[in-house]
Parts: C-alpha cells; structure tokens; sequence
C-alpha cells in the first residue's frame, strides 16, 4: 500500500488518529486470519498450540496496556 503525503499543519492528535485507526484495523484484520485457523476440516492443530498462540497474544495485548501506561515491557516473538 503506498503511503499518501500528510499535511504539514496535522497535530500530533490527528496523527495518532490517524495512525491508530489503520493499525488497529489492521490488527483486527490479523486477528480475524488467526481466528479463521481454527476450521477443523482445514486445518489439524492441538490444543497446546492454540493456548500459545492465545498466550503470545494476550502477553503482546499487556505489552501494549503497558505501554500506554508509561511503563517498559516486552513480550518475545512467537514460534511453534
């Protein structure tokens, strides 16, 4: 996706408005694929794979809270 100029008078608010809104439906729009992974005549998994994918999920989901809260934290990437 090519990126479009911004005006040079955005606000940092208008920024972050900006910016949150697409990356949060970006977010959703991954979440949504994760989820369609579950389709048991797709695709074979066990359980303890899908409580590490829940687990990375909601340990990255406190990362960002964290963050918000003006604290550090990070959360490692994922592999099965």
């Amino acid at each position: 996706m090519p990126r479009t100029a911004t005006p040079a008078d955005e606000t940092k608010a208008d920024k972050f408005k900006r910016l949150a809104v697409a990356r949060v439906n970006k977010t959703l729009d991954a979440l949504n694929q994760i989820g369609q992974l579950s389709a048991k005549a797709n695709y074979e998994y066990t359980p303890e794979q899908v409580e590490k994918i829940l687990d990375t999920i909601g340990a990255k989901l406190e990362d960002v809270e964290a963050s918000f809260a003006g604290k550090k934290a990070a959360s490692e990437g994922f592999t099965l």
